[in-house]
């Protein structure tokens, strides 16, 4: 005897949302793990440029000076407009002093070393984003033109 009842049996719908649950949860899981990705990655590249953008201000400033001298952790450049002088401040990063201006390249990290045809730079950047350390490093030396 055939029977007229259409639909689901309840045994069929509840194997139906197991399954869309376990396909679900997959999805999610690697949205999240793409949304890290690109965190990290954007950390990164934040870093990256302001290790790269405190480099390229000092090499200008070091060329374009006339005198340097390396006093501890600070740089001093003498150039034709004044006085520039860089030094790390503690909990922000590297601070460029000129006159009144005065920019901080975040998260940076400098150690200076002089020597008699210029001045010797590292710069470093670390951090973490998601418990993933992002460490950053570039060293240069740089001598003014006038040498």
């Amino acid at each position: 005897m055939k029977s007229n009842r259409c639909g689901f049996t309840l045994m069929e719908l509840i194997f139906a949302m197991a399954i869309s649950s376990i396909v679900l949860g997959v999805g999610y899981q690697l949205y999240a793990i793409t949304l890290r990705s690109q965190d990290v990655e954007c950390a990164r590249e934040t870093a990256m440029l302001s290790v790269q953008n405190a480099m390229a201000r000092i090499k200008s400033d070091v060329r374009t000076g006339s005198s340097v001298h390396v006093n501890g952790g600070e740089l001093r450049i003498q150039g034709e407009n004044g006085l520039v002088v860089y030094r790390n401040k503690p909990g922000a990063g590297v601070e460029r002093m000129f006159g009144r201006s005065h920019v901080v390249f975040k998260d940076v990290t400098a150690k200076f070393a002089a020597s008699r045809s210029g001045v010797g730079v590292d710069l470093r950047s670390s951090i973490r984003v998601h418990r993933r350390p992002i460490r950053i490093e570039i060293s240069s030396f740089v001598s003014p033109r006038n040498l």
